[in-house]
């Protein structure tokens, strides 16, 4: 890739169409805020802690995501390398804020254990070999960054009893912004409170308060993968690294 657009200094190969990065200079994009610390070390390939970070960074957001991964019909391929094949349609769950009488928490339950050191614990027992010590540097960063998760602590604290859900509209953005220009979370923009009987659109993310089934979040939503990709998807209106 020897070919610099001399409008955004986008590298493409020699081939490739003039104006498909940004249309000769007519789309310019947001610059990308930095990670915050921790997070910027750990992206910097500089450290051994670093290194061994993102060589199983697929681990790391698995102790993260708040929704878990499915498809209409998985394959199993055993052997010397084992694989899996998706036949169908790819998707993500969601389960509710709270976990079932008598069950572990696990994705987004995780998040409202409430002592951060059974917090670590837990993310530890579903995902092993990781460094603990790092697993606990993103586990602060996420409670102390991540709007998703502020908004989830505060529709919680909100209320007393066990009869509502946190719906999140797909289409809400903040005052005076374009609708297409926001794809990870805004703060105070997210997040409505309803009773449990009140109805929701087609297109919502709906978790309950206590529940033990999965809803599919919708494959169009704006944080359909700031939900699955936590550790990537920040603080703000942007993507964060």
């Amino acid at each position: 890739m020897n070919k610099e657009c001399r409008f955004c200094g986008a590298l493409k190969w020699k081939e490739e169409a003039a104006g498909m990065c940004c249309s000769g200079g007519k789309v310019a994009l947001a610059s990308i805020d930095e990670p915050v610390e921790p997070l910027k070390e750990l992206f910097s390939h500089e450290t051994d802690e670093s290194r061994r970070f993102l060589k199983n960074i697929r681990k790391y957001n698995t102790c993260f995501h708040m929704t878990s991964f499915g498809a209409d019909n998985i394959v199993s391929m055993p052997g010397f390398c084992p694989t899996f094949t998706i036949q169908g349609q790819v998707y993500h769950t969601i389960g509710s804020l709270l976990p079932a009488t008598n069950t572990q928490p696990k994705f987004l339950q995780v998040y409202f254990m409430g002592d951060e050191e059974a917090q670590v614990n837990r993310r530890s027992e579903y995902v092993q070999g990781l460094d603990r010590n790092t697993v606990q540097k993103i586990q602060q960063v996420l409670h102390n960054h991540n709007i998703l998760v502020h908004e989830f602590k505060m529709a919680k604290d909100r209320v007393t009893s066990d009869n509502y859900k946190v719906v999140i509209h797909p289409d809400r953005v903040p005052r005076g912004e374009h609708e297409r220009r926001f794809n990870a979370p805004t703060t105070n923009e997210i997040a409505a409170l309803v009773v449990s009987s009140e109805q929701t659109a087609s297109r919502d993310i709906v978790i309950q308060a206590h529940d033990d089934r999965l809803t599919r979040v919708p494959d169009t939503h704006r944080f359909y993968d700031a939900l699955e990709y936590p550790i990537i998807f920040g603080k703000d209106k942007r993507v964060q690294f």
